[in-house]
């Protein structure tokens, strides 16, 4: 546990002064630049990092230093990356970059983040055929849990009002679980 703790400690002081903590309106704009291989190194990081913090203890002393690098990372590091790749899977049929960022929510499917699931929803209603696609890479179980959470994700953007083809967009999903369901799902494991 210590040999991992210092490792995140090492990860973030190197994000830190690679990337900069501070806020500021620029931020957004030099992440967006970053490429699908950092973006995807990101996302792998968050995926094991988010692990070693599900197998932790509560209580442990280690727990809360974890939970809140973690919080720290995803927060200044993730998040950015996150919404950078939304933009991207919006436009273009990057199926390796879908599927660590589908490895990435179901890592998170505990996470309180409704920025993930509205995300999701987001090139769902942009790029329908890429999400399908690659949610059937994995097994069947993970295809139900990820239909489930697009299913719940596509209700924030009905609560917002923002897609005026949402109810299409529903009766497609609807159709897609019944594949789901009719199907072996003879995809991998994430």
């Amino acid at each position: 546990m210590k040999k991992v703790l210092g490792s995140f400690f090492l990860l973030i002081s190197l994000c830190s002064s690679l990337y900069g903590f501070e806020r500021d309106t620029n931020y957004d704009i030099a992440v967006s630049s970053f490429s699908r291989a950092d973006i995807i190194r990101v996302f792998k990081y968050a995926v094991h990092f988010n692990e070693v913090f599900k197998i932790s203890t509560y209580g442990d002393e280690n727990y809360t230093k974890i939970r809140k690098l973690l919080e720290l990372y995803d927060e200044m590091i993730l998040a950015p990356y996150y919404r950078g790749s939304v933009e991207i899977l919006s436009k273009s049929n990057d199926q390796e970059l879908t599927l660590e960022m589908l490895k990435l929510l179901i890592s998170y499917e505990n996470s309180a983040d409704e920025e993930l699931s509205y995300g999701l929803a987001e090139v769902y209603a942009k790029n329908p055929n890429l999400i399908e696609t690659t949610v059937k890479e994995f097994n069947i179980e993970i295809q139900k849990g990820l239909t489930k959470r697009l299913e719940e994700s596509l209700r924030l953007l009905i609560e917002n009002k923002e897609r005026p083809n949402i109810e299409l967009l529903r009766k497609r999903l609807r159709a897609f679980i019944e594949t789901i369901a009719g199907s072996e799902g003879n995809g991998v494991s994430p």
